[in-house]
């Protein structure tokens, strides 16, 4: 579970962080971010109904993303709210691959810092395609 100090609980910055215009989708996950005067990251998790009617498939996949977040933590920027939204394929999928879609996305978005031999043919495979 991340700390209280990472997660992002008020309704008006949620809803402020929605409208943002900085976002990517791909296939089992969007990230919404928006900048902020604030030292540490602040992440949501939205996983609706849409994705799954039964709790506890909505239940594993927070677990699995917050767990990506979780080894992604010392590597991403600081001063940014962060909404991770799964979509309905993120269902079927294993951890290892809707972490691996979380890491893509926050490649895209710039939110990573430090590169490690994972990341850097990641981010290599990222540029190459035009999404």
């Amino acid at each position: 579970m991340l700390s209280r100090a990472h997660r992002l609980a008020d309704r008006a910055a949620i809803r402020t962080l929605l409208s943002s215009r900085q976002r990517c989708w791909l296939p089992l996950v969007g990230l919404r971010i928006s900048r902020t005067n604030r030292t540490t990251l602040r992440f949501v998790f939205i996983i609706s109904t849409k994705v799954s009617k039964r709790a506890v498939e909505r239940n594993r996949i927070r677990r699995h993303l917050r767990e990506g977040i979780r080894q992604l933590l010392p590597q991403l920027a600081s001063g940014h709210d962060v909404a991770i939204i799964a979509t309905p394929a993120a269902k079927g999928a294993s951890g290892p691959h809707l972490r691996e879609q979380l890491t893509r996305a926050a490649l895209r978005l710039g939110l990573l810092q430090a590169e490690n031999p994972n990341t850097q043919a990641l981010h290599r495979e990222a540029g190459s395609r035009q999404l």
